[in-house]
């Protein structure tokens, strides 16, 4: 992510890419990286060769004999190569630009993807004849260890939740061995190769697989989003039965009122999977398709209207579409969706961080950032073509913490800055966290004296006429339901889930937030 917006803010013609940890084998290196790119319009990229430093310890030499890409001989001629990395490499900004750069939600693996995505469009990736940067390789069994095991842990995380992007490097110079493989085959590869570091013994060399298997081991299996999403879905179908039945015996008594407004809450839709979340685009498109085609969509503006009405005015449930925060891939990935099958939306907006390089303090417990924030030109394209905008706070605390001027001065900014953008005040609002305990009477009433018709919370359940617009309830959904749960969620069964968002339960995930520090 860093290279991509020092790409952009760059003013240069060709862009100079090194880690921390390389010296220059040459005053001259720049020059000829330069140079090359003279030889041949189609080349995208040069690298250079990696050389072990004069000074490195014996056993940091002994890694780089042992070890695969720690250490390339010097070219005299310039040469096809998948061994041109980070450490250190040097492209035109326009190329760069044109082929959309890092893609800066990986983790790791963004080397092979930017050589990969260069050579399908047409281009070279070279290495630089006489150029050469000294790269020391790890100088101690505990940091071979840490390295590799890291390593492994980084490429299983992007098999679980990027499978498209697991690439496989040469080990040696040629790019025609790299491609994208599954995982089945990748496994075979790494047994291979374990099998080999054996046949004559390497230590090294099978201390760092070793290392680099325990740490993918340790990512799939004890992934503990994977796991938490596993308990979330076991636990809904736990208590399907109990909310069906609930459902049925409240028909029988009459009780159950005969339409309501369902306001489904989404926070993202992108390609990843088993991510928290994160909806595929995939699964969002068949949810939304099933909406249109049995469900009555309709805009939040319409929503106090309907509860105002006396019980029974209305019959079948209505339903609002809503996304909380603001994220990049509203706009990139259900943005189009919505518009083509004609659907209303509302998202909520964390306004201080619109438009900004950065990431959300709150979303930070769940790993590693794997999303961009919506730009203010962004909110402006989606409300010109018909989503609606409301506020999310400023800064999204928890406004039960804080007190009463400093809820108002959070709602206020962030309807002033939606103002300013959007040309009007914004009508509806949305509570931070927005279960029970993270709001209160004091904020309500904040909410209403700001000259907002509606305020969203995250408690499981429908709206009923009656129910006050200022508190009303949505369903989430989340990466756990499949589309059988989603249709449960339409028809109400699983509205029991609200326990979880009542006072005793908010207030023990707010400790829980405090005690690491979000």
């Amino acid at each position: 992510r860093a290279r991509n917006v020092g790409a952009r803010r760059a003013r240069g013609e060709f862009l100079l890419f090194m880690d921390d940890d390389v010296r220059l084998g040459s005053e001259d290196l720049i020059e000829r990286m330069l140079r090359t790119f003279e030889q041949d319009p189609r080349i995208g990229l040069v690298g250079v060769s990696q050389q072990v430093p004069s000074d490195a310890s014996p056993f940091a030499r002994r890694c780089a004999k042992e070890l695969e890409r720690f250490e390339a001989p010097v070219l005299e001629r310039v040469e096809d190569s998948d061994l041109a990395s980070h450490a250190c490499m040097m492209m035109r900004r326009s190329v760069y630009l044109a082929v959309g750069g890092e893609h800066d939600l990986l983790p790791r693996g963004t080397d092979p993807d930017l050589r990969l995505r260069l050579r399908e469009a047409g281009y070279r990736v070279v290495l630089a004849p006489g150029a050469w940067v000294y790269h020391p390789p790890p100088a101690s069994w505990r940091e071979l260890w840490r390295t590799f095991f890291r390593n492994g842990a980084g490429s299983a995380f992007v098999h679980r939740h990027f499978p498209r992007y697991c690439i496989d490097t040469a080990p040696t110079h040629s790019p025609a061995q790299t491609g994208r493989r599954s995982l089945p085959v990748r496994a075979r590869g790494f047994l291979k190769r374990l099998a080999r570091a054996f046949v004559p013994p390497r230590p090294v060399r099978i201390v760092a697989l070793l290392a680099y298997g325990c740490g993918a081991m340790k990512t799939l299996l004890f992934d503990k989003q994977q796991w938490s999403l596993a308990l979330r879905r076991g636990c809904k179908y736990a208590l399907l039965p109990f909310g069906w039945l609930w459902v049925q015996l409240r028909k029988r008594m009459g009780r159950w009122p005969k339409g309501v407004v369902r306001i489904l809450l989404y926070h993202r839709v992108e390609d990843i999977r088993r991510f928290p979340l994160v909806i595929p685009p995939e699964t969002f498109r068949r949810q939304m398709e099933f909406l249109k085609a049995n469900g009555r969509c309709i805009p939040l503006e319409r929503v106090p209207d309907l509860l105002a009405s006396r019980p029974g005015a209305w019959e079948g449930d209505r339903f609002v579409i809503t996304f909380d925060d603001g994220y990049r891939d509203n706009y990139t990935q259900a943005y189009p969706v919505l518009c083509r099958l004609g659907l209303p939306a509302t998202i909520y907006l964390v306004t201080d961080f619109i438009g900004k390089e950065a990431e959300f303090p709150w979303v930070k417990k769940l790993g590693p950032p794997t999303y961009q924030i919506l730009t203010w030109e962004q909110v402006e394209e989606m409300a010109e073509g018909g989503i609606t905008f409301g506020a999310h706070t400023a800064s999204h605390p928890s406004l039960a913490t804080l007190p009463p001027e400093r809820q108002r001065e959070e709602m206020d900014r962030a309807a002033e800055a939606l103002r300013e953008r959007l040309g009007q005040r914004p009508l509806h609002f949305s509570y931070p966290f927005g279960s029970r305990a993270d709001f209160d009477e004091v904020a309500v009433d904040r909410v209403r004296r700001a000259g907002f018709q509606t305020a969203t919370t995250a408690v499981a359940g429908g709206n009923p006429p009656g129910s006050n617009p200022l508190m009303l309830r949505r369903t989430a959904i989340d990466p756990s339901d499949d589309f059988f749960l989603f249709r449960c969620h339409l028809k109400g069964y699983l509205d029991l889930l609200a326990w979880k968002d009542g006072v005793l339960a908010g207030r023990a995930r707010r400790f829980l937030r405090r005690a690491i520090g979000l």
